[in-house]
């Protein structure tokens, strides 16, 4: 796809961002106050801490990038995911089914479901009827929806650079902040670990083959637990305030353990 996008997102974690993309490789992305907290173009990535100051790294064909959670990117890019198998190796996901029209944020698409091959919960996704973008994407608890998409807009090229405060990749790795925050994690990771004794889970079931007459089935089985968080403090202590990891959770139970 190598048209222009600009659209808002909303996700499952209360999140707002609003996002351009120029295919192949430059980005856009605003939280809901209008600062920027993503930008990247051909040569030059550029993620903004709460201070406003951008981390930058320069791009090399051998960089490796991870990526953990759902990125409002991925609407933009799901046709990537149904590549053809001679380009892309292994496909992620089966055949669509249960596909039936839905309206997202005032627009009309198609929704359709997927097995996710690689082992994660049914995927299921929205794709816009008139304008072939994905405005709906859910796995599990997790979602993000599209609104307002706008194809072939022309982008001023300075939309995806940054010439405001930058520190270099290498610099913020050794930064105080970043040391100080390193430090804290491997503490955290030297306490008692929090163990579980039981997850929820819910488990779907999809028929592949069989014989109605002989009664013999083959089925996929599929075992998924949302996400949730999980807190533990000393009682006498009191508990400590809901830090920016937990806040969008909201309570279900408490317990209290030993004297």
């Amino acid at each position: 796809m190598g048209r222009t996008v600009r659209a808002t997102v909303y996700s499952s974690d209360g999140v707002t961002n609003y996002v351009w993309f120029a295919p192949p490789t430059s980005w856009r992305i605003e939280n809901a106050d209008g600062s920027p907290c993503y930008i990247e173009n051909a040569t030059d990535e550029y993620r903004f801490g709460e201070d406003g100051v951008a981390v930058h790294t320069s791009k090399s064909p051998n960089r490796f990038v991870a990526v953990t959670g759902m990125s409002p990117t991925a609407l933009f890019t799901a046709y990537q995911m149904w590549a053809p198998a001679e380009i892309t190796g292994r496909s992620r996901f089966g055949e669509p089914r249960q596909v039936a029209e839905t309206e997202v944020r005032g627009r009309w698409g198609w929704h359709m479901e997927f097995d996710d091959l690689y082992g994660g919960p049914t995927v299921g996704v929205v794709i816009d009827a008139e304008l072939g973008v994905t405005l709906s994407w859910m796995q599990g608890e997790q979602w993000m929806q599209m609104e307002s998409p706008v194809l072939d807009d022309d982008f001023d090229p300075a939309l995806f650079t940054w010439d405001g405060a930058t520190v270099e990749f290498e610099e913020h790795l050794e930064s105080r902040e970043q040391l100080g925050h390193e430090q804290r994690m491997q503490e955290l990771a030297d306490m008692p670990p929090t163990r579980l004794g039981w997850v929820p889970m819910e488990i779907s079931v999809s028929p592949t083959e069989g014989d109605p007459l002989s009664g013999a089935l083959d089925v996929t089985v599929t075992a998924s637990s949302p996400q949730f968080g999980l807190r533990r403090w000393l009682t006498e202590v009191g508990e400590p305030e809901v830090g920016f990891s937990m806040e969008f959770y909201s309570p279900r139970a408490r317990t209290t353990i030993g004297p």
